[in-house]
C-alpha cells in the first residue's frame, strides 16, 4: 500500500503544468450584476469590475471570464503571467454579443453654446471621437485646430482650456447619436509586463493609442475578437494600433479588425528586441488607416520568423480614400535583416493601397498561393499587386514569388525594382481587364503589357516567369462593387487550374487539399459535385 501512495504522488508530481485545471472567475455587471467583495468563482457570484481583476493574483491556468453582452470602460491591465505551459485567458462566458471592453467614456450632457455647436466635458484630450447612430454605424471625428473651425457635422475641436469636447450637431448630439466615444484610456489592454497571456471572444475599441499592447512581451495569444476604432486616423507616427507587438512569441488568429488609426497590426521589433516566432492567420481585415498590417524592422534588432496565411484583407464603402491604406508592409530599415517571413493563401481585394508590399531589409521571404483583386475606386497611389523596393539604403535579397494571381491593380500586378533582389519568380498569373490598368508588371524601370507578353519572358533572362499566365482567371464572381461579395474560387476551365508548381503547401485558404500540381491562387478548383442520371430503383 506505502508503495502505491509513494507512487500516486510521484505521478502527481510529474504531471505536466498544463495538465492542471486552474481557477475560473467570472466578472459580471449585468444578469446578474457582481460585486467585487464576492469570491468571483461561480457565475451566481461574479466580481463587478475590472479594478477587481488589475488588482487580482492569478495563477498559470486560472481563467478570468466577462459576461457576454455586458460593457465595461476601463483598462484591463494584465496583473499576472502564465507560463509556456499554461497560459492565464481572459475571455467570455454566457450567450449573447462578445462582452465589450472600451477606453472611452461616453460624452455626456451636452450644453448648446450657440447655433450648433455644442460642448461636453472631457477632462483627458482625445486623439479622436467617434459618433455612433442608431443603426450602428461609427463614424471618425475630424478634429479641427480651433473652434472656430467646427462648422461641419462629425468636426470636433477639444477645449485644452476648459476641458471640453466642441461637436457640430443640428440638435443635441445626446439625442441625435446612439453614443459619442471620447477615449480617455491609452492602452484598452494593457500588458503590463506580463507573458503567457490568452485574450479570446472580447471586443475591445475606443483606445487613444492601442486596443491591445503586446509591447516587449511574449506567449501572447488573441484570437476569435472584434478589435476596432483607436487612435489618430490616418497620420503616420502617431499611434493608432488594434495590435501592437514589438517580440514574440505571439498567435493573432480569428480576429476581425477593421477601422484602426494607423494599423489593424503592427509588429513592430526595436532596438535590441527580439521577435523569435509568430503566427498571423484567419483573421479578418478592413478600412485600417495606412496599413491593415505593418511588421517592422526599424533599429537593427533581431527578427526570427512569421507566418502570416489565410487572412482576408479589403476596404468596403465607407472607407475614406482620403488616406492611403496598403494591406500587408514588411519594412526592413534597419541594419538586421528581417528574416523567415512566409505570406501565403491571403486574399486581398478593394485595396486602396498595394496588398503585398517586400520593403528594404527583408531576406529570403516566401510568397505563395495569394489572391489580389482589384483596387478601392479613386485610389491615388498607383497600387500594384506585389511590390518588391529598397528604402532608406537597403534592399531586399532573396524573394521568392510563386502560384500568386492578382487583376486590376491600379497599376501593375507585380512591380519589381531590381531583379537582383529576387531569388525565385514565377507560375504566376497576372491580369488587367480594363484600359485603366495596361500595365501587367512593370520590372526594373520598363513597363509590359499583354502585347509584349514574349518579351517579358525574354527580359527575364529566361530564368523567372517562364511559366507565367496572362490571362481571365474566371473567378466565380468578381464583383465590381464594394459592398457585394465576391467568389474568389475558380470556375471550370480557368487557366489557373493545375498551372502552379508544388511549394509545399497542403492545404489552401478553405481548407481543402492542395494537389500534386496546384492552382494558382489562394484557392484549390473543387469540381461541383453532380448528381447522377438515369438510375432506377428496384423493388
Amino acid at each position: 500500500m506505502r508503495k502505491v501512495l509513494v507512487l500516486a504522488i510521484l505521478i502527481i508530481l510529474a504531471w505536466p503544468l498544463s495538465a492542471w485545471a486552474g481557477v475560473t472567475y467570472y466578472v459580471s455587471n449585468a444578469n446578474p450584476v457582481g460585486s467585487d467583495s464576492n469570491n468571483g468563482t461561480s457565475t451566481s457570484t461574479p466580481w463587478l469590475t475590472i479594478a477587481k481583476v488589475n488588482s487580482s493574483k492569478f495563477n498559470p491556468g486560472d481563467s478570468i471570464l466577462f459576461n457576454s453582452g455586458c460593457t465595461w470602460r476601463a483598462s484591463l491591465v494584465i496583473p499576472s503571467s502564465g507560463n509556456s505551459s499554461s497560459q492565464i485567458t481572459f475571455g467570455s462566458y454566457g450567450a449573447g454579443a462578445k462582452p465589450q471592453i472600451f477606453g472611452s467614456i461616453q460624452l455626456a450632457s451636452w450644453t448648446n453654446e450657440s447655433g450648433n455647436l455644442w460642448y461636453a466635458s472631457a477632462s483627458t484630450a482625445p486623439n479622436c471621437i467617434w459618433f455612433i447612430v442608431s443603426n450602428g454605424v461609427i463614424t471618425w471625428g475630424v478634429a479641427e485646430s480651433a473652434k472656430a473651425s467646427v462648422a461641419d457635422e462629425y468636426e470636433f475641436w477639444y477645449d485644452k482650456v476648459n476641458l471640453r469636447v466642441y461637436v457640430y450637431a443640428a440638435t443635441s448630439p445626446a439625442t441625435r447619436y446612439a453614443s459619442v466615444e471620447s477615449p480617455v484610456q491609452n492602452f484598452v489592454i494593457n500588458n503590463n509586463s506580463q507573458n503567457y497571456i490568452t485574450i479570446q471572444n472580447l471586443e475591445v475599441a475606443y483606445g487613444n493609442q492601442y486596443n491591445i499592447w503586446v509591447g516587449y512581451t511574449t506567449g501572447w495569444n488573441v484570437n476569435n475578437n472584434r478589435i476596432h476604432h483607436v487612435g489618430f486616423w490616418g497620420l503616420v507616427g502617431n499611434p493608432g494600433d488594434g495590435i501592437n507587438a514589438k517580440t514574440g512569441v505571439v498567435y493573432f488568429g480569428y480576429n476581425t479588425i477593421h477601422n484602426c488609426g494607423i494599423h489593424g497590426i503592427c509588429v513592430n521589433v526595436d532596438n535590441s528586441h527580439t521577435f523569435t516566432n509568430g503566427i498571423i492567420e484567419h483573421n479578418t481585415m478592413y478600412n485600417n488607416y495606412h496599413s491593415n498590417m505593418d511588421i517592422d524592422n526599424p533599429s537593427g534588432a533581431s527578427f526570427g520568423s512569421l507566418t502570416i496565411r489565410y487572412n482576408t484583407i479589403y476596404e468596403d464603402g465607407t472607407f475614406n480614400i482620403s488616406f492611403y491604406a496598403g494591406g500587408l508592409y514588411i519594412d526592413g530599415n534597419g541594419s538586421t535583416p528581417e528574416n523567415g517571413i512566409q505570406i501565403y493563401n491571403n486574399i486581398f481585394y478593394n485595396m486602396a493601397g498595394t496588398p503585398i508590399v517586400i520593403e528594404g531589409n527583408v531576406a529570403s521571404p516566401v510568397i505563395y498561393n495569394n489572391t489580389m483583386y482589384g483596387n478601392f475606386p479613386g485610389a491615388t497611389e498607383n497600387p500594384s499587386g506585389i511590390s518588391v523596393i529598397s528604402a532608406s539604403g537597403y534592399s531586399p535579397s532573396g524573394v521568392v514569388i510563386k502560384n500568386n494571381l492578382c487583376q486590376d491593380p491600379v497599376f501593375a500586378c507585380w512591380y519589381i525594382n531590381d531583379l537582383s533582389y529576387i531569388a525565385a519568380f514565377d507560375y504566376n498569373l497576372a491580369y488587367q481587364s480594363s484600359a485603366k490598368g495596361t500595365h501587367y508588371a512593370y520590372i526594373a524601370g520598363k513597363s509590359y503589357n499583354l502585347a509584349n507578353f514574349a518579351a517579358y519572358k525574354a527580359a527575364l533572362g529566361g530564368t523567372f516567369e517562364q511559366h507565367a499566365v496572362w490571362a481571365n482567371p474566371l473567378f466565380t464572381n468578381d464583383s465590381r462593387l464594394l459592398d457585394t461579395p465576391s467568389d474568389f474560387t475558380l470556375k471550370s476551365g480557368s487557366p489557373a487550374i493545375n498551372a502552379g508548381v508544388n511549394v509545399g503547401l497542403t492545404i489552401d485558404y478553405a481548407g481543402s487539399p492542395v494537389q500534386s500540381v496546384p492552382d494558382i491562387g489562394a484557392y484549390e478548383f473543387v469540381a461541383p459535385i453532380t448528381s447522377p442520371t438515369g438510375l432506377r430503383l428496384s423493388q
